[in-house]
């Protein structure tokens, strides 16, 4: 018998609802939530304040700040924070279908056909440009990290551990001090030399230099489940 999933039902965040959860992160849940004003469903993640050092919520502050900046169909849309006094609420564009690593789950739809995942790299390969483009490296692509829409529109997400390179955008960088990455100025400008992110995909999503080598792994990922 398949147990209910958690849920906070009724607990009104801002001018949003929440409803059942659909995920969750190093530092709390993500929960479906609609808005009462016009019936809008977007994503919403609670993260409980006094389980979460203050150097992680600094961290979580900065990741908002470098998604406020960035406007791309491929990209996570950020759509603004709700502080209570014991959580934080993150709320962004919901991508109803999932992450990518979650649709080929056997229990889903299994591998995805080899024209489907062209489809899905072609978006990521946009998303990542426009990111590179605006100084922006990732720095943990993944399928866990790539989501998708009922439409078939993949959005990348989670900006954990993404760095803004100095000088590569106009919008302000992310603050080093309060990020858990470190600057790429400590590492003599090279945005691959700090191993972070997953450790299976290090090295893989860390540059524009890194496209050869991640890309196929994650097109081989999504059509083979290997």
């Amino acid at each position: 018998m398949e147990l209910p999933r958690s849920t906070r039902r009724s607990t009104v965040v801002g001018n949003y609802i929440l409803g059942d959860e659909i995920g969750k992160g190093a530092h709390g849940q993500v929960y479906r939530a609609i808005d009462k004003r016009d019936g809008r469903v977007v994503a919403v993640k609670e993260i409980p304040l006094r389980a979460t050092s203050a150097y992680d919520v600094d961290a979580i502050e900065s990741e908002c700040a470098l998604l406020r900046s960035l406007s791309h169909r491929n990209v996570t849309r950020f759509l603004g924070t709700v502080r209570a006094p014991e959580h934080l609420y993150i709320l962004l564009e919901l991508a109803e279908n999932g992450s990518l690593a979650g649709v080929i789950k056997p229990s889903r739809f299994g591998p995805t056909p080899e024209p489907l995942a062209a489809c899905y790299v072609a978006q990521l390969l946009d998303g990542l440009i426009y990111l590179h483009a605006n100084g922006v490296t990732h720095r943990d692509i993944k399928g866990a990290n790539v989501l998708a829409t009922k439409d078939g529109v993949v959005k990348i997400a989670d900006f954990g551990v993404a760095v803004r390179v100095h000088g590569g955008a106009a919008n302000p960088p992310v603050n080093p001090a309060h990020h858990p990455a470190r600057s790429v100025d400590d590492d003599d400008g090279d945005p691959g030399a700090s191993p972070v992110g997953t450790p299976y995909w290090w090295g893989l999503s860390s540059s524009p230099a890194c496209f050869p080598s991640f890309i196929p792994c994650v097109f081989v990922r999504s059509i083979t489940i290997q």
